[in-house]
């Protein structure tokens, strides 16, 4: 069973300044630079299209993991992740993510959205989170659940960083 969380972020810029922002490979590649450390990827980048597909590899030093997780680790774990936005329209806009974590059976889904909220936006993510460990996955769901959270709370501050510079 997967363990649900909410990340809803007010940012400072304006939907079409974050969605732009979410359109450009420099933003993913600088969001892969700095998310964590040591620094991810960007393993493929395509805005040919009406929507952004990306695919990233972060990595999760086992000192970031909360500590019911890391006597069951023995190194560094890979976040490979897929996010697809579709189109500003207005403005708002759409995306999908899905996630494996390489070293560890862990998967997330979910759904972001990109609103305007007052002079700024709004971003809001839903995600399910699913530990496929027998006996202890239920258990260690919602920690791993608090660690994406996490996550996806620092992004959208890079993200808010980011698109108020360029």
């Amino acid at each position: 069973m997967a363990n649900h969380a909410d990340i809803d972020v007010t940012l400072d810029n304006s939907p079409a300044k974050v969605h732009q922002a979410l359109a450009s490979n420099e933003y993913w590649t600088y969001l892969a630079e700095n998310l964590s450390d040591p620094a991810g990827e960007v393993v493929s980048f395509d805005a040919s299209g009406d929507n952004v597909e990306v695919e990233l590899n972060q990595k999760m030093p086992t000192d970031a993991l909360p500590d019911a997780v890391k006597s069951m680790v023995k190194s560094d774990l890979t976040v490979n992740r897929r996010i697809t936005w579709g189109p500003l329209s207005g403005d708002a806009a759409s995306a999908t993510v899905n996630a494996e974590v390489k070293g560890f059976p862990v998967s997330f889904t979910g759904t972001q959205d990109l609103t305007a909220s007052g002079e700024g936006a709004a971003l809001a993510t839903g995600v399910d989170v699913v530990v496929n460990v027998p006996m202890m996955g239920a258990m260690l769901e919602p920690k791993v659940a608090e660690a994406v959270k996490a996550i996806f709370e620092r992004e959208a501050k890079l993200l808010d960083e980011y698109a108020g510079r360029n």
